[in-house]
């Protein structure tokens, strides 16, 4: 039960664990597993430590280099876990909401999870997250705006509180405020290149050619020299639509020698005007059981909604078909 007494050892290992989740990259998503689990092997009735854990692979399914799907089945058998031994853990439907909404694509459920969340605690800003994509999923673009500024009051300077407002801003499309408010935090955190993925597809969809590849440059920092060169030339002589073709064959070379988000990849082939690619890895996308599938809302794919397949796939999916018209 939620009042049951704990081990300050215990606490302690269950303390570091949350350390390292909230630092959201690969390397702490493994070090929050190793302690949760450490914690779980002390005291395997203490509720808050599973779903510590299932909190652990579903941030590693989303930030890791392993398909995601390899993750949900652990997240989910930790979650029900905690359930089984405190009905009362918020944080535990939270959890599992994402699996609801990340692998099993079973919005209603996600809903039913995230809304106990948020009966438990209104202020949940994970719980108010997963309800955005939800709201997304089903078309209500606005009002997932408003979910992810309302947990943002309560971390305001937290870069995994900002990072979803800029999200759903731009799968909203509102633009000048997407713009604003990346703006702002490049300002504040002195990092000129955060947000780039955003203001990319962002400045394409307005025709700004040129502040477009000013974003693609950031985004391919960790390219060698030769690919960036081969970038530059293309989009010199051929455009903007030659240089994000040479992302995209860079980034899907890439994933021959390790994972890779395919929803990416489809992203950079969309952005490039190659339709076949582009479906090519949105058929990936939906093998993987990609996390955050809700950003097939994305403006990069507006051209390709007409079209059969991305009416098939969002129908695979359970997407829909009036919710991004």
């Amino acid at each position: 039960t939620a009042d049951r007494a704990v081990d300050p050892d215990v606490y302690e290992m269950f303390l570091r664990g949350l350390h390292h989740l909230h630092k959201f990259t690969e390397k702490d998503a493994l070090e929050s597993r190793r302690f949760f689990q450490q914690a779980i092997e002390a005291d395997p009735d203490f509720a808050q430590a599973h779903a510590g854990l299932a909190g652990a692979y579903i941030v590693y399914s989303i930030v890791g280099n392993l398909p995601a799907r390899d993750f949900y089945p652990p997240a989910q058998e930790a979650a029900q876990r905690a359930l089984e031994l405190d009905p009362s853990l918020g944080v535990a439907h939270t959890v599992l909401g994402f699996v609801e909404l990340y692998f099993n694509w079973d919005w209603d459920a996600a809903e039913q999870e995230f809304n106990r969340a948020l009966e438990m605690g209104p202020n949940d800003g994970d719980a108010l997250h997963g309800m955005s994509s939800v709201l997304i999923i089903n078309g209500r673009l606005d009002e997932a705006v408003e979910l992810v500024k309302r947990a943002r009051k309560f971390d305001p300077y937290s870069y995994l509180r900002n990072l979803p407002v800029w999200a759903n801003l731009v799968v909203a499309r509102r633009y000048q405020e997407a713009t604003t408010e990346i703006e702002q935090w490049r300002a504040f955190s002195d990092n000129h290149q955060v947000g780039w993925y955003w203001l990319l597809s962002m400045y394409y969809d307005q025709g700004r050619h040129e502040e477009a590849m000013a974003e693609l440059r950031h985004s391919s920092t960790g390219f060698d020299p030769e690919s960036r060169t081969v970038m530059e030339k293309a989009y010199s002589e051929s455009g903007i639509q030659a240089a994000f073709l040479v992302c995209a064959e860079r980034v899907a070379g890439l994933s021959q020698r390790e994972y890779i988000d395919p929803l990416s990849v489809a992203r950079y082939y969309a952005l490039a005007g190659d339709t076949d690619r582009t479906f090519l890895w949105l058929e990936k996308t939906y093998e993987a059981r990609v996390p955050a599938i809700h950003l097939l809302a994305m403006p990069a794919f507006d051209p390709y909604r007409s079209d059969p397949r991305f009416r098939d796939l969002m129908g695979r999916i359970g997407i829909p078909e009036s919710s991004w018209d």
